[in-house]
């Protein structure tokens, strides 16, 4: 219930973390000026408007180093529970991980179809080094 998203210039997951604060990607910052929460299927979710961002100051638009920005809701949330974070780190490999998205459903990488419905896969934690293998040297120390 706590996945949160944007849909005006990109299309950006998020996460609602507290009662007004939604965590997601700096290179999403102008994406658009709402978020749509609570979101199940395509076009579903209660719209709330961002009041601010706050975009990290070591974001690098070509690189993606530091790729985080914490968006500020106008409104409280009262009807959708927000995920609590963990403070702990994940660096352990094998760690289970679970990720959420109406994301790209289509293989063909000059094509895009996005997901009618939220969509969920676990995943284990690979350490950096054989992340940064597979991603063509992209991954930076503060990737995940």
């Amino acid at each position: 219930p706590y996945y949160a998203y944007m849909n005006g210039e990109n299309l950006c997951g998020a996460v609602l973390i507290g009662p007004k604060f939604v965590l997601t990607a700096a290179h999403c910052k102008d994406a658009d000026n709402e978020f749509s929460i609570g979101a199940y299927k395509w076009g579903s979710g209660k719209k709330y408007q961002i009041a601010d961002r706050a975009v990290h100051p070591l974001y690098d638009e070509i690189t993606y180093n530091n790729d985080i920005a914490l968006f500020e809701l106008v409104e409280e949330v009262t009807d959708i529970p927000y995920l609590k974070l963990n403070p702990n780190v994940v660096d352990v490999p094998s760690t289970s991980l679970t990720v959420i998205g109406f994301g790209d459903t289509n293989p063909d990488e000059a094509d895009t179809d996005f997901a009618n419905f939220l969509h969920r896969v676990d995943l284990s934690y690979v350490d950096a080094n054989e992340c940064n293998r597979d991603q063509r040297g992209e991954i930076g120390d503060d990737m995940m």
